[in-house]
């Protein structure tokens, strides 16, 4: 959806809700700033570069796709995350994630696509040659490549020249995301109180019959990879089933993955998970 696609009263709204405190804390324009005329600069810097929307999004998608696997694989350490990752061999990366999402300000005004339509982190990015810099949040992925619009003059503005400079982008080359799938274990359903002696004094306090079911079929169909008096660890096809009275934490392997458990009763999930090749 761009912005020439909108009627005077749809571009008056969103102008509106892109204003601070409305939609963001920080929001999308400043005070003062027209919404179009905004729009019509940073497209006219887009246009004269021979850079494309596309590429300069793409990249981002990448490189953000990148650094997100990269500390997926470090199982999030936080430390390693704020001292930033080396990406391609020469972009220093840093995030901070969010309790909670930044939505994109032109799904109240139609409904848009779902890719990258919401964010809970910002990334820094740092050129080691060049030493320039670009700070932005994962929604810019979004906001560049369906709306074409990079934010007004406030804290979260992405420069499209300074954008296109520090990521040394060139016409005519494609930098889109390689996505690779694999499976893992999901947290379906978990419950932590560390006293109850039995899996069956958990489930006459489940509400939900769906998740008795699935508990059901773990215990009766499953194989057991760890029993114990105090634990039990059960796999049953995509389904692993825990129950543990006094470990805090104990990390079990299956299909190559490591699940971390901690006490009570949980149970997981197999299911596909999509990731940028490194």
């Amino acid at each position: 959806m761009l912005l020439e696609k909108l009627t005077k009263n749809q571009l008056d709204e969103l102008e509106n809700i892109m204003r601070p405190d409305i939609s963001s804390q920080e929001g999308f324009l400043n005070k003062s700033e027209d919404l179009m005329f905004v729009y019509k600069i940073d497209k006219q810097v887009v246009n004269a570069s021979e850079i494309t929307f596309e590429q300069i999004s793409d990249k981002l998608e990448t490189l953000v796709g990148k650094v997100k696997r990269l500390s997926w694989l470090d199982n999030f350490d936080w430390d390693k995350i704020e001292k930033g990752y080396i990406v391609e061999g020469k972009f220093k990366i840093s995030f901070v994630s969010y309790r909670g999402y930044q939505h994109c300000p032109f799904n109240e005004i139609k409904k848009c696509s779902e890719d990258f339509e919401h964010s809970d982190s910002d990334y820094t990015i740092i050129n080691l040659k060049t030493k320039k810099l670009i700070f932005f949040s994962a929604l810019h992925i979004h906001l560049i490549r369906y709306h074409h619009f990079f934010e007004g003059h406030t804290k979260y503005r992405l420069d499209p020249l300074k954008c296109i400079e520090a990521l040394e982008l060139e016409p005519l080359i494609s930098y889109k995301p390689v996505y690779k799938t694999q499976y893992v274990w999901n947290l379906s359903f978990g419950t932590h109180r560390p006293k109850i002696n039995s899996i069956e004094d958990y489930l006459d306090d489940i509400s939900s019959e769906t998740i008795k079911k699935l508990i059901e079929e773990v215990l009766n169909e499953g194989i057991y990879l760890k029993n114990t008096e105090k634990m039990k660890v059960i796999l049953y096809k995509d389904k692993l089933l825990s129950f543990s009275t006094d470990v805090k934490v104990l990390i079990i392997e299956a299909d190559g993955i490591k699940i971390n458990i901690s006490h009570g009763l949980q149970l997981f999930k197999k299911s596909q998970f999509k990731y940028v090749e490194i």
